[in-house]
């Protein structure tokens, strides 16, 4: 995981905030894209695993 990923869960954590996962990284070819080989498949995939995980989740949920 990047460093800018680990500052935002840290400050994140130190509202109380209860994440739903952890970060992930996704290495882009320059500043202005693409995606490395295999990023976007991989990024999809953790999208849609995060959007079932709060899905799953009750709406009142607090941690």
């Amino acid at each position: 995981m990047d460093h800018a990923a680990k500052t935002e869960e840290k400050l994140l954590g130190g509202l109380g905030v209860t994440l739903a996962a952890t970060a992930e990284h996704f290495v882009v070819v320059d500043a202005t894209g693409p995606l490395m080989d295999g990023a976007e498949d991989r990024a999809r995939r953790w999208g849609q695993g995060l959007g079932e995980l709060v899905a799953a989740r009750p709406a009142n949920a607090s941690g």
